[in-house]
């Protein structure tokens, strides 16, 4: 009969495709603890990532389906343990080497396959990496103003000082990239840049707290890559931003600033000065060892040695461990040595132990690696997934060359989860195709693939061209009059989004899903039940920190790019915020809304005459683009409905007056005795009379007509729908009626009306309400009223009778 809203109950959620909402929270769950949670505890981290993995095994035991991006992604991850395996089939079985290389195919890898089914959104990756550089900050800060450390080896311990520093100089560079995309978006998700900057300079911090010299010497050549794929994705933008290319300068000048105040920095590098500096002058042979470069310099020369022996094998993983005695009791290496795992350089650790083989499996996995992120860095939400999968295997690349790639278990675990988890939100985005639909993609849940016909190729085009972002409009006032005052300012910014629609958050006493049901404008209603009206005794279903995350979790299954908060209430920005949409709008009168919102302007409260919500209403959409002024409220009755109206009311006499006797409030109610009296007057005038309330009217609406004789002229309507009342009312020929949602419907619908207003202000926005005015209800006198109706011209049937001819359905 007519296209209805879709009404969404904050409480429940459909599963969207093969994914539903829930597991993609479990899923943002899991990212946003796993990565801080690493950082801090290793150990908790790493069991939370085998359960991950397990979670992963049983989504590919239900959808096993694997595709090309799948199997590259597991070939690159499982080189290194394959080349181990051949050495160890060619020169012993020595199965702990393997211990560490299958956290990056096993435990990373089934992760990797969990996320790239069900989808991450950037956001909560971003939130992760923001949470882990500032863990690391802490315990950096902690361990050297507290426990008076000079190096940072993790919290209680937990960590190498190396890896620690690395991965937390890491961590600031994917905080980094995190806030580039919002650079060249204007700057519109400030809050973002702040964070994400701050989060950067946190990360930078750590690692030079951690005296990580090696890892020092990566921060150029990351922000070489930082820069590359800001112009591959950006190109000119890049050096038009006003902001991007001075906080890149700004990274370098921090960390040298840093090192240069840092005492723990300076000493690191006065030692390695010292190091090179003695071995440059010929120190004697066991000084020039014990020191830190001095044992790397002498490993590698001695790894070297070992490769071109035996260029194949190595000594093979089973006898590097023999092999590293023997160097150390026949004089050749100092007794350190003895106890260290490698040789402080991926690549010669590699020719020394597992020979040609085992190195070149290495730089295939560096190559397949970084082309697997490289291939996909681009705009919107794809640059930062690729741009923080690619710093990781560049940045641990640079590290292995004075660190071993699986040197510690800590930092293998932290290689395969920063490496699984873009990774496989950027298969998701790669494997799902963009739609139009509530959720959207391309941060829809999974959705498997299926084949497009013919049929559904020009729908599928238009969806795919269609890049206008998905919108919610929230919309605070109770009443159905105040609703249908936004109409217009909804269809304005409906116009402007994806698909041409908008989803509206509305409370239930504004009947939005009955009274939007003709509305293409509308895709859907979420209602949110956190305060009902104080006559309906009761506790909102979604009142309370319990309902406010469980609608914020269900605005964030949504997906949605932008929301339009037509209130300045603080609750629905920090919901919006809370649900990572990224552009929040509304009226901004507090501080405390301000500080959740990121797009403006925000504007003044109304001070003029009559209600506010609808001048603020026009002055935030106007102030925002959508409107050059102010719009009349006009409203669609559905051709079936009114056909159903005119049938209903045929024998009723014209012309035809409403009476509109529902309020929300007593104080607002002209009173059932004043409308008997109205009533019985206009059936004297030989007027048809319609007394239309709701529900809660039904017994007044009775007793009115019990009054005035059960005349055959007067009928009553307070069970009917919002839209079927909207036809009746299009059947009349003037309303009178309380300020009540119903007074303003009618309006909307292009009927004349008298508003009684004793009690509220007056409404001047719509030249079809005329007000009549007293300082009480009860001072409003029948005569005024009939006065007033006797001074309306062209009150008649004539009129009605234009409204119901066919095509008479639109305002």
């Amino acid at each position: 009969m007519w296209r209805g809203a879709a009404v969404i109950a904050a409480g429940n959620v459909d599963p969207v495709g093969a994914a539903s909402p829930l597991e993609r929270r479990l899923v943002e769950a899991f990212v946003t603890v796993v990565v801080p949670l690493h950082m801090l505890l290793p150990t908790a981290g790493g069991w939370l990532m085998v359960l991950a993995a397990l979670r992963g095994l049983v989504t590919i035991v239900r959808r096993p389906a694997f595709d090309a991006l799948d199997r590259l992604y597991f070939v690159a991850c499982a080189l290194i343990p394959g080349a181990y395996l051949l050495n160890m089939a060619l020169t012993g079985w020595a199965p702990s080497w393997l211990h560490r290389p299958a956290h990056l195919l096993i435990t990373g890898g089934l992760v990797f396959l969990w996320i790239g089914r069900v989808g991450l959104r950037e956001r909560a990756f971003f939130r992760a990496v923001v949470l882990a550089s500032f863990t690391v900050l802490g315990i950096a800060l902690f361990d050297v103003l507290v426990n008076g450390s000079v190096r940072v080896f993790g919290w209680r311990q937990q960590w190498n000082a190396v890896p620690f520093g690395n991965f937390s100089l890491l961590l600031g560079f994917l905080s980094f990239a995190g806030c580039i995309g919002a650079m060249f978006d204007g700057m519109r998700d400030r809050w973002r840049v702040t964070i994400g900057l701050a989060a950067t300079v946190a990360g930078i911090h750590a690692s030079i707290l951690a005296g990580t010299r090696g890892g020092w010497l990566a921060i150029p050549i990351l922000i070489g890559v930082t820069l590359w794929a800001a112009l591959r994705a950006y190109r000119r933008r890049v050096f038009a931003s006003r902001y991007f290319l001075p906080a890149l300068v700004a990274m370098p000048v921090f960390a040298v600033a840093a090192l240069w105040l840092s005492d723990t920095a300076q000493q690191r590098i006065d030692i390695a000065f010292e190091d090179i500096e003695a071995l440059v002058q010929g120190a004697p042979a066991r000084a020039a060892v014990d020191p830190s470069i001095g044992l790397r310099l002498e490993m590698w020369k001695w790894g070297l040695e070992k490769a071109a022996e035996r260029p194949l094998t190595g000594v093979g993983l089973a006898h590097f461990s023999e092999a590293r005695q023997q160097a150390v009791q026949s004089g050749r290496m100092p007794a350190t040595f003895g106890a260290l795992a490698n040789l402080h350089n991926e690549l010669i650790s590699s020719l020394a132990i597992g020979g040609i083989p085992t190195a070149l499996a290495v730089v295939a996995f560096w190559i397949l690696m970084g082309s697997w992120f490289v291939r996909r860095i681009g705009h919107g939400d794809s640059f930062f997934f690729a741009t923080s999968g690619l710093l990781v295997v560049v940045g641990t690349g640079v590290f292995s060359m004075t660190e071993g790639l699986f040197g510690t278990s800590a930092g293998t675990k932290a290689l395969a989860i920063l490496l699984a988890i873009p990774a496989g939100a950027l298969r998701h985005r790669a494997t799902i195709p963009a739609s139009d639909g509530a959720v959207g993609a391309p941060d829809a849940p999974l959705r498997q693939r299926q084949p497009v016909t013919a049929g559904d190729a020009s729908a599928f085009s238009t969806a795919l061209a269609d890049r206008r972002p998905r919108t919610l409009v929230v919309h605070h006032r109770s009443g159905i009059g105040d609703l249908v005052w936004h109409v217009p300012y909804l269809r304005a910014i409906a116009a402007t989004s994806r698909g041409g629609r908008v989803t509206l958050m509305a409370r239930p006493s504004c009947r939005a899903p009955d009274l939007l049901g003709a509305e293409p404008a509308i895709d859907a209603v979420i209602e949110y039940d956190y305060r009902p009206r104080r006559n309906e005794s009761r506790r909102g279903r979604d009142s309370g920190l319990r309902g406010f995350l469980r609608t914020a979790a269900l605005v964030r299954s949504r997906d949605f790019d932008r929301v339009y908060i037509f209130s300045s209430r603080t609750r629905y920005a920090l919901l919006a915020w809370w649900a990572g949409i990224p552009q929040r709008a509304g009226f901004g009168f507090s501080l405390a809304q301000r500080m959740a919102l990121n797009l403006g302007p925000c504007i003044r409260p109304h001070r003029g005459e009559g209600s506010w919500v609808y001048p603020e209403a026009t002055e935030f959409a106007r102030a925002h683009g959508f409107v050059d002024g102010p719009l009349l409220p006009r409203l669609a009755v559905p051709s079936a409905l009114l056909a159903q109206a005119a049938r209903t009311f045929a024998q009723l006499p014209v012309p035809r007056v409403a009476l509109l006797i529902g309020t929300s409030e007593p104080r607002k109610d002209w009173g059932a005795a004043n409308f008997t009296r109205l009533a019985q007057a206009l059936l004297d005038r030989g007027f048809g009379v319609l007394v239309l309330g709701g529900p809660a009217e039904a017994e007044v609406a009775d007793r009115i007509l019990a009054d005035i004789g059960q005349r055959p002229g007067a009928v009553a309507i307070c069970r009917a729908s919002v839209l079927q009342s909207a036809a009746a009312l299009k059947c009349c020929d003037l309303c009178i009626g309380n300020d009540t949602g119903a007074l303003n419907l009618a309006a909307a619908v292009g009927v004349r009306c008298l508003g009684l207003f004793g009690a509220t202000r007056a409404l001047k926005h719509d030249p079809g309400i005329e007000a009549i005015e007293a300082s009480s209800m009860a001072s409003i006198v029948l005569d005024d009223v009939l006065r007033r109706v006797d001074a309306i011209e062209g009150f008649g049937a004539s009129e009605r009778e234009a409204a119901m001819e066919p095509g008479g359905s639109s305002a």
